[in-house]
């Protein structure tokens, strides 16, 4: 049973990647709009994943999914997820708009010259971080590992309410 728990997670996986490369693109395009449609995004994806472990519950564990194995669905869920919207990320980042992250950078400097907080900045510190901050490798997997990590939150929210232990009474 556990083979088809984790095809099912595979096969949901690239599901919720491609909803997870929705909000990556909704956050590339600045307006009011697109930032409240990410908003929504980032709202559903807990509905969604709870959606997706109750298909397994159903569909593949027979009606009954335990807490921990919910949990466990949920963060490969997650990592096929976040796999697959690193690669989005690093093909945007490295093809399609290679300044991206160098112009972010820059913004977020000049907010921080604005608000005076570069004032105890050494130059060579502020270059370590521009070096780690625009390359499009060390982003990409830095968001496998941040989504991991949410999912892991989101996990323990939405098994409780998804799991379905058997009971004494019960039919096998």
């Amino acid at each position: 049973m556990r083979i088809e728990i984790n095809r099912h997670a595979m096969y949901y996986g690239l599901v919720m990647g491609c909803v997870f490369g929705l909000n990556f693109i909704l956050s590339t395009i600045p307006s009011m709009f697109t930032a409240a449609m990410q908003v929504a995004v980032i709202c559903i994806i807990p509905f969604v994943a709870f959606m997706m472990v109750k298909n397994c519950r159903d569909r593949v564990c027979g009606g009954y999914i335990p807490y921990w194995v919910s949990v466990w669905y949920v963060v490969q869920l997650f990592l096929y997820a976040s796999m697959i919207s690193a690669a989005f990320k690093f093909v945007f980042f490295k093809f399609i708009k290679p300044d991206y992250l160098s112009n972010q950078f820059q913004l977020s400097m000049n907010t921080l010259e604005k608000l005076g907080l570069t004032s105890g900045m050494e130059e060579s510190a502020v270059y370590a971080v521009q070096e780690q901050a625009t390359d499009a490798v060390t982003m990409s997997l830095q968001s496998i590992w941040i989504n991991i990590i949410l999912g892991f939150v989101v996990a323990l929210i939405v098994s409780a309410f998804a799991k379905r232990e058997k009971g004494a009474f019960d039919n096998e």
